[in-house]
């Protein structure tokens, strides 16, 4: 078989003889195609040539395609739709209507907000690939620096320098209980300290919370007598409500909690006990037009829950730079 380059089979060429098979006219086709008649003749002539067949009948009311013309002029109609097809594809990637983007986040955050605000970016966009994946803040950050994940989510930490992160949400933090145990009375607030030697369900070690309790614990000079250990704040507040023990968590994830499981929450009465969460990228001008999308979709949905004039301004001038 002959090769397609050696045939003169450009997509000028097959634009131009497409045009006379449908014009049924090398005038009308040259009219459509902005060139003049006699080049489209020549062309199509030169390609006769090298295939060593007629692909159009001339005569004096124009042209029409011969069998073999028929065959190519089938293929050709394939092939530009789905030239269209690339097209309007890449089109969308470049616009950021489609495109691949991926979002990292913590336990807290994908359990709590993330839910709902991924569901109205994906009615909005749907063509875009959303890939979701639960981490715990540290792995989030190191995916972030590695280009494994577009945006992440960390709750609880520091976020690392090299990154460019948005405080979007200061939540305070809540000691949940059952509500027969004898702190539970006390809907002003409890202390860290006054959760010394009482039953505590934790969450998994790896987690930024619990690591967090677990260094205050050690800066009080506390032994905190963990009974369960679970992996999400719904398995915790069960076992809270079946009375294993008090334990601490978000107020969101608190008051999901009270409402569902009937437990009693309170404040937690120390300085570290609001719980920042920052959305982060590894920088602005890295990222794709759709996950430039979806970043300010998150901003923009959090724009009037932000803690401070400060942070709400940098964010609102993100979201303009992204336009």
């Amino acid at each position: 078989m002959a090769d397609w380059r050696s045939l003169g089979l450009d997509f000028v060429t097959l634009r131009v003889f497409k045009a006379a098979v449908e014009e049924q006219s090398f005038v009308s086709a040259a009219e459509r195609e902005h060139l003049a008649a006699s080049a489209i003749s020549r062309r199509i002539a030169d390609l006769e040539a090298r295939l060593g067949i007629e692909l159009l009948r001339r005569h004096d009311r124009g042209v029409e395609p011969t069998p073999a013309g028929k065959v190519l002029m089938r293929h050709v109609k394939s092939l530009f739709d789905i030239v269209e097809v690339t097209l309007s594809d890449l089109e969308s990637l470049t616009l950021g209507r489609s495109g691949e983007v991926r979002v990292s986040a913590s336990l807290s955050a994908i359990s709590s907000t993330l839910p709902r605000i991924i569901g109205e970016i994906k009615a909005e966009h749907p063509n875009l690939d959303l890939r979701l994946e639960q981490n715990n803040s540290e792995e989030t950050l190191v995916s972030l620096h590695r280009g494994t994940a577009d945006i992440g989510f960390v709750s609880g930490i520091d976020v690392v320098d090299g990154l460019t992160s948005f405080e979007i949400l200061a939540e305070p933090l809540r000691v949940v209980l059952p509500r027969s145990h004898a702190l539970a009375t006390r809907s002003d607030g409890l202390k860290f300290a006054d959760l010394t030697e009482v039953d505590y369900i934790g969450l998994r070690k790896d987690l930024a919370l619990q690591q967090l309790i677990s260094r205050k614990a050690i800066g009080h000079d506390m032994q905190m007598r963990i009974t369960v250990t679970v992996d999400g704040f719904e398995s915790l507040a069960k076992y809270v409500a079946m009375g294993m023990g008090v334990s601490i968590m978000p107020k969101f994830h608190a008051d999901d909690a009270a409402k569902a499981h009937g437990v009693v929450a309170v404040p937690l009465l120390e300085e570290w006990a609001e719980r920042k969460t920052h959305v982060c990228v590894k920088s602005i001008a890295s990222l794709s037009p759709a996950s430039k999308i979806v970043l300010e979709a998150i901003l923009g949905e959090k724009i009037g829950e932000l803690k401070g004039k400060t942070t709400a301004k940098r964010c609102r001038g993100l979201s303009a730079s992204l336009k």
